[in-house]
Formats: C-alpha cells, structure tokens, sequence
C-alpha cells in the first residue's frame, strides 16, 4: 500500500473576541493572554453565563472519538502518552488523569448539551454565537471567518496551544487521514494519480479556505500568505506542528478510540469517576492490542519506528 497525508485536523483553542478582552481587560495576545488550562477554566467561568444564551466553553464531550479527542488535546499538555515502548497502555497514569480533570472542571462551565456534541453540534455552538470560549478543530476559526456560514465574523481569534504546569508544549495533531492505494487495487496508476491531485496543495488550500471540515497534510499549504488571509487558525496550527502531539496509527486504533471515549464521557455525565473511566479504558485497549498481535515476539507496528513522531516538540525551545 502506498498513503499520501490527507485531511490532517489540528485541535485547537478559539476565543470570543470582545468577550474575553472584557475579561482580561486588554487586546487578547494569542500566545500569553491565555497561557494556561487554568486560566482557561476561570476565564470561561467568568463568562459562562453572563450574556444570556451564551456559555462559557465548548466542548465535544460525545460518546466515542469526540470524548477521546477531547482528553487526548488537554492530557497531552499534561505529558500524557498512550503507551510505553513495550505499547503497555499507559494514559491511566498521573498525565491523563490530569486531563481528565481538567476537562471535567471546564464541563462546569460548558454548554448545555456539550455530553452529546460531535463536531456538527459544537460547530453550530460556536458558528452561532453560544459560547465564548471553544476546543474545537482549526476549521472552526476559518468557518468563523466566513459571513455565509458565521455569526461572529471579525470577534474571535484562534490563540497557542495553553499549557499545564509540570508539562508540556504539546499542540494536539491528533486526527487525520492517510489516501491510499490498495495492493490489489484493478488501475494502481490511475488511483494513484487521482490521490495525487486530491493532495496537491492548491487543492489542500481550496479545501481549508472553503471550511469543509477537510484540513491541509501539507505544512507549505499553511504557511501560505493567501490562506492564512482567510484562514485565521493557519499560521498558529503551521508553527504549532514543531511541536504536535500525535495519537500513533495503530490496528485497531479506531475501536481503541471509541472505547476512551465511552468511558471519558461516562465521567463527563458523572457516572464514574475520571480515575475509574481512565483505568476501565486502559483494560479495554489493552484487550484490543492483545487481539492484534501487539504482545507477542514481533508486534505489528515496530514502538521505535514511531516513537519520533508521537510528540515532535521533544528536546525544543517554546517558540515564543
């Protein structure tokens, strides 16, 4: 098989302009206005609320990959790694478990709502002016720019990765899709081809700039003066890949997502605790990686063949 990057979505941290500024009381600076998660959580409190019909944060907190998401872009600023290089699982440990409440003390200040929200009901929030503060993907903010799609067209602004303290500069990277060409595919050539104009930057750029959801693998895409001229988030999400975390591309990664994410948003909607979901889900994947060979004499993805892409930012300088 051969795969060429393709809709490479990059998590992000969006705010409401004129509301945050009120509360910080000056223009908002994307990298230090809102260095931390901490300070995160009091802003959105402050304004969870205040103006009638708006809530203080978004957040996609829905069964399955949404939940998953959603702790994996927090915990990873904690430190946070799925597995260890035996791919023992190991985000049950004090890293995820700080994620975890962290998104659970932002949950109290979310939108009504938020415990069954994927991208579409998150978008609709946001787009629509209802909430103030949001954790959503970079096309949020290039939507918000666009007057057909947008209400809030010229009061937001897509801000650096907030950090934790004891962690990390870890800008989450940690959802996309790889176009391949199958082994036994009937005309590898014209598929092949046809995967290569669907990855051609220009067509990566039409996408970005149209919002559809579908983000750029290529980095000279992002770094182009003419998208970030209608995609606000480009220019943050291009400096921040320096520094991406990323969920390995596993066998049974998809299945191992959606078993997270049942158990993180069985904690979002208080059933169990934080702890208790992060320890049942660690017991889940394992299960998972064991039916795909991960534990025997020659597991199928080699740990250090990947290990360097896991978090890019080891050994860096913050940028700023």
């Amino acid at each position: 098989m051969y795969g060429i990057p393709f809709d490479c979505d990059f998590q992000m941290v969006h705010l409401r302009k004129s509301m945050v500024e009120e509360v910080l009381g000056g223009p908002i600076d994307r990298w230090s206005s809102v260095p931390t998660y901490d300070e995160l959580i009091r802003i959105s409190s402050e304004l969870n609320g205040k103006v009638p019909g708006v809530a203080g944060v978004g957040l996609m907190g829905a069964r399955g990959m949404w939940s998953t998401y959603t702790w994996e872009h927090v915990a990873a600023q904690a430190g946070m790694m799925l597995f260890d290089e035996n791919w023992e699982p190991i985000f049950n440990g004090d890293a995820g478990n700080k994620g975890m409440d962290t998104i659970l003390a932002l949950s109290k200040n979310a939108i009504e709502g938020y415990a069954g929200a994927g991208w579409g009901e998150n978008r609709a929030a946001w787009l629509g002016g209802q909430v103030a503060t949001n954790i959503s993907w970079q096309d949020s903010g290039t939507q918000a720019m666009r007057p057909d799609q947008s209400q809030i067209v010229g009061d937001f602004v897509t801000i650096y990765e907030p950090r934790i303290s004891g962690g990390r500069f870890a800008p989450p990277n940690i959802a996309g899709s790889t176009s391949c060409v199958a082994a036994s595919s009937q005309n590898p050539e014209g598929a092949f081809l046809m995967l290569a104009f669907l990855t051609t930057s220009s067509i990566m750029a039409m996408n970005e700039a149209n919002a559809n959801g579908v983000g750029p693998g290529y980095r000279s895409v992002l770094t182009n003066p003419n998208l970030q001229a209608v995609s606000q988030p480009a220019e943050v999400m291009a400096a921040s890949l320096e520094y991406a975390w990323c969920a390995p591309r596993l066998p049974g990664m998809f299945e191992m997502e959606q078993v997270i994410g049942n158990e993180v948003n069985r904690a979002l909607v208080n059933q169990i605790s934080g702890k208790e979901a992060l320890d049942n889900a660690a017991a889940a994947v394992r299960k998972i990686m064991k039916q795909n060979g991960f534990y025997g004499a020659k597991p199928p993805v080699d740990y250090a063949s990947v290990a360097p892409g896991l978090w890019v930012g080891k050994d860096k300088a913050l940028p700023f």
